[in-house]
């Protein structure tokens, strides 16, 4: 897969939040599926259902979204993914050992950017600017970040193609 989206993209394409507007106008300009791994389904699940408990969200509402990525999974616009576990967490070490104390991520962040390695993507989704810096580091390119810095998606941009220097 050339593109991998983290829950926090995932999480603005399904409900409405500050995100939610740019997440839609790459769905609209991308037609690639995006993965989909346990990881994601706990992760999401688990954000949908805090949306619920911080009453920004009904429960109707939680239920309609998860509907919606149930619909995407079978009409492919995601695709459940299998992990090889013991390799992703040898890769997310890794990637802990020779950045986490640099940029101060998390171990979620590291496990999301493991993942789009092991997927072999070029490309991560992420409205986490310091998960998209981990990203670029670990050899990703993070459109997002570009559109938060452009301030729109540049039509000519194809995925894989080099990052901007920042």
């Amino acid at each position: 897969m050339d593109v991998y989206a983290d829950t926090s993209f995932l999480f603005s394409y399904y409900l409405p939040d500050g995100n939610t507007p740019k997440a839609r106008s790459w769905a609209l300009a991308h037609t690639d599926p995006l993965p989909l791994t346990a990881f994601h389904r706990v992760e999401l699940r688990n954000g949908i259902s805090l949306a619920v408990f911080r009453k920004a969200i009904t429960a109707i509402q939680a239920a309609a979204a998860w509907s919606s990525v149930e619909q995407d999974l079978q009409a492919g616009r995601l695709i459940a993914v299998a992990v090889n576990w013991l390799d992703l967490f040898n890769d997310a070490e890794l990637i802990a050992a020779s950045q986490s104390a640099v940029l101060g991520t998390r171990s979620l962040d590291v496990i999301h950017v493991a993942l789009a390695k092991q997927m072999g993507a070029l490309d991560f989704l992420s409205f986490d600017i310091r998960q998209s810096v981990l990203a670029q580091k670990a050899g990703l390119i993070s459109p997002i970040r570009q559109f938060v810095l452009d301030g729109g998606w540049d039509e000519k941009r194809s995925v894989g193609k080099s990052p901007p220097k920042y």
